[in-house]
């Protein structure tokens, strides 16, 4: 009996967490957010993110996986010789979308990478073109660091300005 008691307790704890809309909050606004873009944005539209899977399942458009995971050995060269940036121009990016903690209405992950890849001019001009709020419950790692609990989150989708196209390596 003295064990039952614990073990029943943390069952109904986890049977309860089933229940927590917050648990695939995630996953629900980046589907909402792929559907949205199938819907929306034009055919040729090329996307990028970190978190490409459901994103690129219902997106119905070109998603370019940003951590490698599902990627190229082209892109893993580029990112290898610091030259991503024109790796992904070269392949006619035009949106970057992906679910962070925003800091007002911008990602800071999203503009920093801009920034790194294309430069100031282009991070400035890169509009935040839809969003998607929701609130996540569980464990977050990735570019922002590592975050425990409920937080506020959003899945943003960005614009990028014409970006410079370079000649592809053969």
């Amino acid at each position: 009996m003295i064990l039952m008691t614990p073990l029943a307790a943390l069952l109904g704890l986890q049977v309860s967490d089933l229940f927590d809309p917050s648990l695939r909050s995630s996953q629900l606004a980046n589907r909402m957010a792929a559907q949205w873009v199938a819907a929306t944005l034009p055919p040729d539209a090329v996307l990028a993110a970190w978190d490409a899977g459901m994103l690129g399942y219902y997106a119905r458009r070109p998603v370019i996986n940003l951590d490698g995971v599902a990627n190229s050995l082209a892109y893993w060269q580029a990112a290898q010789r610091h030259s991503a940036g024109a790796f992904l121009a070269d392949r006619g990016l035009t949106h970057i979308i992906n679910h962070s903690v925003p800091v007002g209405d911008r990602d800071p992950v999203i503009d920093q990478v801009i920034q790194s890849w294309w430069g100031a001019d282009a991070a400035a001009r890169a509009i935040v073109i839809q969003r998607w709020p929701f609130v996540f419950s569980g464990t977050t790692v990735g570019a922002a660091g590592q975050h425990s609990g409920r937080q506020e989150m959003a899945v943003l989708l960005y614009q990028l300005p014409p970006l410079p196209i370079t000649p592809r390596s053969r």
